[in-house]
């Protein structure tokens, strides 16, 4: 089932449900998605870089 991104919004006004955001700039904020992210990365760069090896 598909939710429409208006649908998830008056969803979580209709719970009170607020949405915060960490400032630009603020890593430390968000540690673990930061985490994630740099791993992510990591593989995508080394995945990358294993097919460019293939491809020569």
């Amino acid at each position: 089932m598909f939710l429409s991104v208006e649908t998830g919004w008056k969803t979580l006004e209709f719970q009170a449900i607020k949405i915060c955001y960490i400032e630009p700039c603020k890593p430390n904020q968000n540690a673990y998605i930061e985490r994630f992210n740099r791993t992510l990365r990591k593989l995508t760069g080394n995945h990358l870089t294993q097919q460019l090896k293939n491809c020569a």
